[in-house]
């Protein structure tokens, strides 16, 4: 009788493992799902002269609904140019992101996180192509207002 309780106790040890397997599986894919792992994507570029603090990671959105990641952030090889940042967007977006749409570095939430926010292009605006330079605004430092504030406060105290 020994032999049918170990053969009874392998068969559960087996199916334990193999329903395990599963639930892992499942939770890796819906994970993924989530964060967009297993979508089509395609690359763009921006150029900004200051990122701020933006870094690789940082989410790209589309009238405020995520849609890619920042991939890069590059330096310019010559000095005064351009930091060139490429955004990982989701494929099914791309007809949404048009030639008049223009990127732009904000800040989000209370710890200044930085993320880049695109605006949502006209109609009769052809859509980019993967690879093309999107147009960019430069963000808004409030630090440097505050510092050219308090240098106008200076010369007008002198």
């Amino acid at each position: 009788m020994p032999d049918g309780r170990s053969h009874s106790l392998q068969l559960r040890i087996g199916l334990f493992v193999i329903f395990s397997l599963g639930v892992f599986l499942g939770i890796i894919y819906l994970l993924g799902a989530q964060a967009r792992y297993f979508e089509r994507k395609y690359d763009l570029v921006a150029e900004f002269t200051e990122v701020g603090g933006l870094i690789e990671g940082a989410t790209v959105r589309l009238a405020g609904v995520q849609i890619g990641r920042v991939t890069s952030v590059v330096l310019p090889s010559t000095p005064g140019g351009k930091v060139r940042v490429t955004l990982t967007v989701a494929r099914r977006f791309s007809d949404r992101i048009r030639k008049n749409s223009e990127a732009r570095i904000a800040t989000q939430g209370l710890l200044g996180d930085r993320l880049v926010e695109i605006t949502m292009g006209a109609l009769d605006a052809p859509p980019l192509k993967p690879g093309e330079v999107l147009a960019s605004r430069e963000p808004f430092e409030a630090g440097r207002v505050f510092a050219e504030g308090s240098d106008t406060l200076a010369s007008i105290n002198r």
